[in-house]
């Protein structure tokens, strides 16, 4: 029975572990779909599976969306957000090693929708 409940308990922990992306709620761009009164657009983050480790390239990416946090987005995840319709400046920033020593350098890529 212990081996049960403790296999449970490491289920649950497993499960919970998988999905480190995180959504802003209070970005001033996300609404919620049923009581908004206006139709919002419903944009998709998707962060592909790499084909080997990249080390820190690896770590979740923090997106932001017109100079707010919008989400941090782990590997092999996608998610969907419900936002109010327009031009958006979506930022996209990450860590990387850089150079013959390996040093950690943040990169930052911006793009208008």
């Amino acid at each position: 029975m212990l081996y049960r409940i403790s296999g449970l308990i490491l289920l649950v922990l497993s499960v919970g572990a998988c999905s480190s992306t995180h959504i802003d709620k209070r970005n001033p761009l996300l609404r919620d779909a049923a009581t908004s009164p206006s139709p919002l657009a419903q944009v998709y983050f998707i962060r592909p599976r790499t084909e080997r480790t990249m080390g820190i390239a690896d770590n979740r990416l923090s997106v932001e969306a017109d100079r707010h946090h919008l989400l941090d987005i782990a590997k092999g995840e996608y998610v969907l957000v419900s936002m109010v319709p327009g031009n958006v400046w979506i930022t996209v920033n990450s860590q990387t090693a850089w150079g013959p020593q390996g040093r950690i350098k943040k990169m930052t890529r911006s793009r208008q929708f």
